[in-house]
């Protein structure tokens, strides 16, 4: 496997370091270079990204469980004091290495993804992402130490390690040194040749110093490859977004099962909705024919109906005024001839039909006549006379010439 070492020490610097490491059991020394000419470097290699360790916590955390589901809730509640933004803002990787010990790896969700950005910027993808810190030599019971200028890079193990300034340096390794069990021997490697460096370092510290400050040792760096900062992440677009899902699959979950419940009943309720409006489409045009006898054919129930009770509306005004004329005219006429009655009066499309009672056939031919006269646009008409117990009956028929 060969692995192309990118170290970057600024998000927005166009300059880097790189090496190439052939095999695991290799080093190599970082060379200068530009993201110009390191690209094409990648070509069929395995990348890993260093950053800058200032940006990133390593820890660990004692929680008595192996199991990844349980150790991802617990972890970021286990690490919350030593953090100085909420939880809710980092994202986490972790690696149980030992029974109840599992080491983490922090870093802020807006700073991954500005890291995340610059690689698909770079046409660069699968990317492994570590905390420049691992670029140092690892050795069992011992610290390596890396003085660049007024910064400090001190790895303490295989997943842990800081960055510092020199100034705060000799207090850190103090309480570091106060931590490491005394039947530990401790070995600090000073990758600097200048060895009469002034660091006021612990005077148990075994001080040992390798000459060449750029190598890399690919075992050491491939070891720590399990706190890859870039997974557990989802890749959108070829762009990393975080998402916490401790918080948020039973409330998706449950979400989900809502919106498939809500249209399933919509789909029911759509079919019974479209069942009904059938049925009472159908019963509109059966309403619609029994009331308008002339007519044979609908198309549209609602908007047919509605045009006739509006022709209806305009013409009922017309025709009360007028049959309540021709009633108060064969009134005056009745009641000038006390022997003829009324006995029954009906209205029915448009024809007004009076049942009279009189004495003799001759009053209600006399009646007709003169209603005849007296109203020569209506057409008047004597149906159904019979005679019996001295008095005889008739209908007396107006309606309208046509």
């Amino acid at each position: 496997m060969q692995y192309l070492i990118i170290n970057i020490k600024a998000l927005e610097s166009d300059s880097l370091d790189y090496a190439i490491l052939e095999n695991e059991t290799i080093t190599a020394s970082l060379t200068q270079g530009t993201w110009k000419t390191v690209i094409p470097k990648a070509r069929g290699k395995k990348v890993i990204v260093t950053i800058p360790t200032e940006q990133v916590f390593l820890g660990n955390a004692n929680i008595p469980s192996r199991n990844k589901k349980q150790l991802k809730q617990a972890i970021p509640f286990a690490l919350e004091d030593y953090l100085i933004e909420e939880v809710d803002t980092q994202h986490f990787v972790f690696h149980a290495s030992k029974q109840n010990n599992t080491d983490v790896a922090v870093i802020s969700q807006v700073e991954l993804q500005q890291w995340i950005k610059l690689l698909k910027r770079k046409k660069l993808h699968g990317v492994i992402l570590l905390p420049d810190v691992f670029l140092l030599k690892q050795q069992a019971g011992a610290w390596t130490l890396s003085v660049q200028g007024e910064r400090v890079l001190l790895r303490t193990g295989v997943f842990s390690g800081f960055s510092c300034s020199t100034d705060i340096l000799p207090t850190l390794l103090k309480y570091q040194f106060e931590d490491t069990p005394e039947a530990e021997q401790i070995n600090c490697l000073l990758n600097y040749s200048n060895a009469s460096l002034a660091l006021e370092l612990p005077e148990d510290l075994s001080i040992e110093t390798y000459p060449n400050e750029s190598m890399v040792f690919a075992k050491d760096i491939v070891a720590a490859l399990p706190l890859n900062l870039n997974q557990g992440i989802v890749v959108k677009g070829g762009l990393s977004k975080q998402i916490n899902w401790k918080y948020w699959r039973t409330s998706t979950a449950l979400l989900m099962a809502c919106i498939l419940s809500y249209m399933l009943f919509l789909g029911i309720q759509s079919k019974y909705l479209e069942k009904e409006n059938t049925h009472l489409l159908a019963q509109s045009k059966q309403i619609f024919l029994q009331t308008f006898k002339d007519r044979k054919r609908v198309v549209n129930p609602r908007v047919e109906m509605q045009a006739a009770l509006t022709k209806l509306r305009k013409s009922s005004g017309k025709i009360e005024s007028m049959y309540m004329e021709i009633l108060h005219r064969v009134g005056q006429l009745i009641n000038k001839d006390k022997q003829i009655k009324i006995k029954l009066i009906r209205y029915r499309q448009g024809e007004l039909s009076l049942s009279l009672i009189a004495s003799n056939v001759s009053q209600l031919e006399k009646l007709n006549k003169k209603m005849t006269s007296i109203s020569p646009m209506y057409q008047v008409q004597l149906r159904s006379i019979a005679s019996g117990n001295s008095q005889v009956t008739a209908k007396l028929i107006v309606k309208e010439k046509s």
